[in-house]
Formats: C-alpha cells, structure tokens, sequence
C-alpha cells in the first residue's frame, strides 16, 4: 500500500479520498477511490469470469485488443499481441491493483494503475478500464465474457469489432 494506513485509519473516507487523489495528482498513473457498493458487484462478476479481451480503437491504427485478466486484487491488461508472441514472458501494459483496505470500516476502495507509457496514455488507461466494466456490467456484453471464459474456441470476435463499430465487413 501507498499510504501509511496507521496515520489515515482514523480519517473520515471523504479525507482518505481526498488524501490518496492528492498524492497521485503528479504522477504518471490513474488513481480513484471508489464506494465499496459501487465496485462490489463488479468485482464478483470479474472474480467469476477473470479474464476477456477489451479492444482500444486508435484512429490511424484501427484497433488494438488487450489482454484483460484478473488475479486477485490486480487487473492486468497485456497487448494481446505480446500475449501471442511472448506468452507468460508478455508484460503488462497497465496493471490496476485494488485496494481493500477501508472496504467494509469506510465502505471505500482505492484503486491505482501503473501504465506503461511506451504501450498507452493516460487516457487510453483510464478507457480500457471503463470498457471491462461496461463489458462486465451491461448484460448483452457479458454474455460475450462468459463465451470467452467459458467456451473461448467458440468466441466470437465479429460480434465484439460491431461492438466498436469495427465489423469485419467495413474492414
């Protein structure tokens, strides 16, 4: 943990927030607290479908695919590229670790990501992490992550480029 938890225990959440936004307004990483009940459910659903694909359209490139996968209170997202080309040696282009230390005394979660800059910007960052919740959220996309955890050989991956509005067909 970045923070020195016995100085801030006594803290209300509302001051840890404002502590812990503080310290990472200069620095190169995304950095938000979040209620507890708010990153609850998302939470469970990735615990049970720990790993998917989140595309990140880049104008003059088209698309890129990341790798997203979840291993306790890290998100790892990975060019999924270098996954294929380097497998288990492929390192993390973002990697979002969750803290829960204030989970059920403040009812709060603060979160940090370390971005590689040479793979994505701040901005890229911050929408990868957007899109699984969305993906894990939105009932019709979820059924796309538990294809792809479930039966990924059956995945289908025209059906995720409509959802950027990037079918096969426009291609």
């Amino acid at each position: 943990m970045v923070m020195k938890l016995d100085l801030v225990r006594c803290e209300t959440a509302e001051r840890i927030r404002e502590i812990w936004q503080t310290y990472h307004k200069s620095k190169f990483c995304i950095a938000s607290s979040i209620d507890a009940d708010q990153f609850a459910p998302v939470h469970q659903i990735v615990s049970k479908f720990p790993s998917y694909v989140v595309p990140l359209v880049r104008s003059s490139q088209g698309a890129e695919f990341f790798y997203f996968r979840q291993d306790g209170n890290y998100w790892l997202f990975y060019r999924l590229a270098e996954v294929q080309l380097r497998r288990e040696e492929a390192a993390p282009a973002l990697k979002v670790v969750y803290y829960f230390d204030f989970f059920d005394d403040k009812k709060l979660v603060l979160m940090r990501g370390e971005i590689d800059p040479v793979a994505l910007t701040m901005i890229e960052s911050q929408f990868l992490l957007n899109q699984v919740q969305v993906c894990y959220l939105d009932p019709r996309r979820l059924q796309s992550v538990v294809s792809f955890n479930r039966n990924p050989e059956k995945f289908n991956w025209n059906e995720l480029l409509d959802d950027i509005g990037m079918s096969a067909e426009k291609k």
